[in-house]
C-alpha cells in the first residue's frame, strides 16, 4: 500500500524537486544540530569501487559531489535532448525554405 502511494506521488513532475528540497533541508538541520559530528562522520566514510586492478576509494562526500552530480547532469541532458533536437530540425523539406 505505501508503495502505491509513493508511485502516485512520484508521477508528478515536481516530485523530484520536492525530494531535493526536503533532503537539502534535512542536511541543513543535521549539519547545524547536535548531530553535526555524526553527520560529518557519515560524509567522511570511505566508499570504494574496484573492477579488476582499477579502483576508486573516496569519501562519501566526494562520491556525492562528483558521481551523483555527473549522473544528474547526464540525465538532465538525456531528457532535454529529444526536445531540443525536435525543435531544431525541420519536420519537412518544404519548411526549410
Amino acid at each position: 500500500m505505501p508503495f502505491v502511494m509513493l508511485r502516485r506521488v512520484f508521477r508528478h513532475e515536481a516530485a523530484s524537486g520536492v525530494v531535493l528540497m526536503l533532503t537539502s533541508a534535512l542536511a541543513l538541520v543535521l549539519a547545524n544540530s547536535p548531530l553535526a559530528g555524526f553527520y560529518d562522520l557519515l560524509l567522511s566514510l570511505h566508499a570504494s569501487l574496484h573492477i579488476g586492478d582499477f579502483g576508486i576509494d573516496k569519501p562519501l562526500l566526494l562520491w556525492i559531489n562528483d558521481g551523483l552530480m555527473a549522473i544528474f547532469f547526464l540525465l538532465v541532458r538525456l531528457v532535454s535532448f529529444p526536445t531540443a533536437s525536435a525543435q531544431s530540425c525541420p519536420s519537412s523539406p518544404r519548411s526549410v525554405g
